[in-house]
């Protein structure tokens, strides 16, 4: 009958997700009347729950990282009141998730476009630093950053209307742009090793960077303030996938170093990369003055952050390794 009960208990305490399983054992000894045992059990700390939305609850969560995790392009900028300058987005991924899990009154909101790996401890934009935000109640991070390192939009920029050469596999510029991409490996590592630091029992999520183009270009690119055409050749469109691919292995890599949780976002847009019917990329866009390239260029529009949310709040609800 005592171990039925106990199995009972057990399941249940399971199925409950945030009922710890520990307490249920506490109170089953004490009906059978040893409330002594039931007292020196040991309980479960929240950031050690067999449940991971508890794990990634039970404090406080922080949004760190560049303009892919601040929503650059899609407007509702100073959300959590984030400095309007950061153009923190409402309809950042990383607002989808606080929404998600009811942490819209436990988030901060830190997360800034142009940011770079040594913003995140300093102050940018009249922001403090970035990494200021964590602490021990800290019970998720979500990051995105490095790309900015790398300069990959400005790296893109340069190739508009580059027709030949110096955009493609095995150029210089990409022999280049693939050194940068392996040097920030052990920059990444230290970066997620000091976030962990920050906050010790957080769960700490890295989101990669999505495709920018097809897997296989088919067709060129072509976009202008007036109908003029500004190009991405099938093999620049190979190029800027190809490093990005790189990239997110180094990413990868650099989480599973310092233990800390991953989402690959390379095939995240899938059949919505630029040029395709309904792109979840901004594509190159233009100010008033037709000449400089908005900064929302190349960024995830507001069904790209959302796809990006859903793929975060997978991982968050995967048992944690």
């Amino acid at each position: 009958m005592v171990l039925a009960a106990l199995a009972a208990v057990v399941a249940l305490s399971w199925a409950g997700g945030r009922t710890h399983l520990a307490d249920a054992i506490s109170r089953l000894w004490c009906r059978l009347g040893d409330c002594a045992a039931a007292a020196a059990a040991p309980s479960v700390d929240p950031w050690d729950s067999p449940d991971p939305i508890r794990r990634a609850t039970w404090g406080s969560m922080v949004i760190i990282g560049d303009s892919f995790a601040s929503g650059e392009g899609n407007e509702d900028y100073g959300a959590l009141e984030s400095d309007q300058r950061c153009h923190g987005s409402d309809n950042s991924y990383g607002r989808g998730v606080a929404a998600t899990l009811d942490m819209d009154d436990r988030v901060s909101f830190v997360a800034c476009t142009g940011a770079v790996v040594r913003d995140l401890s300093r102050r940018r934009k009249g922001q403090a630093p970035q990494l200021d935000a964590l602490d021990a109640d800290t019970s998720l991070v979500t990051v995105t950053i490095g790309g900015n390192d790398l300069g990959w939009v400005k790296e893109l920029k340069a190739c508009v209307a580059v027709l030949v050469g110096d955009c493609e596999p095995g150029t210089d510029r990409d022999k280049f742009l693939s050194h940068r991409i392996e040097a920030m490996g052990p920059v990444l590592e230290k970066t997620y090793n000091e976030i962990q630091a920050r906050a010790p029992h957080a769960r700490i999520v890295v989101a990669g960077y999505p495709r920018f183009f097809p897997e296989e270009p088919d067709s060129t690119y072509t976009q202008g303030p007036l109908g003029t055409i500004d190009v991405f050749s099938t093999k620049t469109q190979e190029w800027a996938n190809l490093r990005l691919t790189q990239f997110n292995k180094v990413i990868r890599q650099a989480t599973e170093a310092a233990g800390v949780e991953y989402v690959d976002m390379t095939d995240a847009f899938e059949g919505h990369e630029i040029t395709t019917g309904q792109p979840w990329y901004h594509g190159i866009e233009y100010r008033a003055d037709l000449e400089m390239v908005e900064a929302g260029s190349f960024h995830p529009n507001t069904a790209g952050q959302a796809r990006m949310a859903e793929l975060v709040q997978k991982q968050i609800r995967r048992p944690v390794r």
